[in-house]
């Protein structure tokens, strides 16, 4: 039994003071959060939300995003992460797309009204049945109305702070995530509670991340990178997390300074818009420096130049080597000789077709295939028979028999490995 959940309610458990959540004056503490989670939980199981069900939630980087997440975790459902910059026939598709019974949305600003592009997108899916608008103000009324929309104020009210947690499967899906769409449709990939567990695990002990840290949390968190790294990291951690809703150099830097930040996730764009920041003078940058021990980028590549005048070095995840020692031996490289290129670490895309690939999928990885249906990504982790971890990536299904692995090299090689030596009479293998 295992569900994504326990991360909060083993740091409750553990430290229930600990402060797990700032948003400007607002602190939360991992009691109140837990507590917050589990009167949402119990709400939205009277609403008729059961195991299994899709419950999708869009909000911005407030602490209504993680008590609502661990929410409909702990009903054994399953969360549907959206952007929030979704318009109505945005909201429309991924509802229908991923059979979600019900929407919490927060109600947004003047600037980016969600709840009315949530009302438009529920209103085209019939099969959603509810509509939770989080109001900044828990008693308000909801700012749109039709049949179906409540508020999460009035789903939460009276509920309980105690809830049973269902106890579901490793191999259960937890979140679905979807591409962004930029080759076709939009896909969801659908995510166990064994593969964000783990994925939070081993982040947590890759930056050594512990309770005494608080994490800077401006990347959305409806995104898998401040997700992971970031919310259920810290919380695996029992860190304290401060919530950004979108990112400005000025309020980076004041959060740093005011909370005592030791660790930030952005990606190059933020780095670039924190090292031109003209006013940053205004700040403790000393302050700052001394208590920020780690800095996290991904996305995409971080310019060199940026690295070169990073003021607190730089970081090699460990099982990826340096391709040159120094610059200097680079360019000679290119001036001189032949460059080799090492593409090990790489994307690779595996084509696979015919009907042994579902078969040798199921045979290789770790997480179930049970349920995979075409014109859907999962994730994929192969394993040797001993339990060792061989990677990870996406599969998607393209159609009946086929299918695409796109992910580094050492799970892609497992694959032709086995997809040559397995005995498979109907598949075939192409890189």
């Amino acid at each position: 039994m295992l569900n994504l959940a326990m991360l909060l309610e083993s740091s409750a458990q553990a430290n229930p003071a600990q402060p797990a959540v700032i948003f400007n004056d607002t602190k939360l503490n991992y009691a109140q959060v837990n507590g917050a989670a589990n009167q949402l939980a119990n709400g939205l199981r009277q609403l008729g939300v059961q195991r299994g069900d899709k419950v999708a939630l869009s909000c911005l980087n407030i602490p209504y995003f993680p008590i609502a997440y661990y929410a409909i975790l702990k009903l054994g459902a399953t969360v549907v992460p959206f952007n929030v910059l979704f318009k109505g026939r945005e909201i429309a598709y991924h509802l229908k797309d991923s059979d979600a019974v019900a929407l919490i949305v927060f109600q947004g600003t003047p600037e980016l009204p969600m709840a009315q592009m949530a009302l438009e997108g529920f209103q085209q899916a019939p099969d959603c049945r509810h509509l939770i608008v989080a109001t900044a103000d828990p008693t308000a009324a909801s700012p749109v109305e039709g049949e179906g929309v409540t508020t999460l104020g009035r789903v939460m009210a009276g509920q309980s702070p105690v809830f049973d947690t269902v106890q579901t499967m490793p191999d259960e899906t937890a979140v679905i995530l979807y591409t962004s769409g930029t080759t076709g449709s939009p896909k969801g990939a659908e995510l166990t509670h064994s593969n964000m567990v783990m994925n939070a695990v081993a982040t947590r002990d890759m930056i050594q991340m512990n309770k005494d840290d608080v994490c800077l949390v401006v990347l959305p968190l409806f995104h898998s990178f401040g997700q992971t790294v970031l919310m259920n990291t810290g919380f695996c951690s029992g860190a304290t997390i401060t919530l950004l809703p979108r990112f400005a150099a000025d309020a980076v830097l004041g959060i740093m300074q005011r909370d005592g930040v030791t660790v930030f996730a952005g990606v190059p764009t933020m780095y670039w818009g924190l090292l031109s920041y003209p006013d940053a003078e205004k700040f403790d940058l000393d302050l700052i420096r001394s208590t920020l021990r780690i800095a996290v980028s991904g996305g995409s590549a971080l310019p060199v130049e940026l690295l070169r005048n990073s003021q607190i070095g730089s970081y090699i995840y460990p099982v990826v080597p340096a391709d040159f020692q120094n610059w200097i031996k680079e360019q000679k490289a290119w001036r001189d000789t032949a460059v080799l290129y090492d593409q090990s670490h790489h994307m690779d895309n595996v084509f696979l077709k015919g009907s042994d690939a579902i078969n040798l999928i199921s045979d290789t990885a770790i997480n179930s295939v049970a349920n995979f249906p075409v014109d859907r990504a999962k994730q994929y982790v192969p394993t040797t028979a001993s339990g060792h971890v061989i990677g990870d990536g996406i599969l998607f299904r393209e159609a009946e028999d086929e299918y695409v692995y796109v992910g580094r090299a050492p799970a892609s090689n497992w694959l032709m490995y086995h997809g040559e030596t397995g005995g498979y009479k109907n598949l075939s293998v192409e890189v």
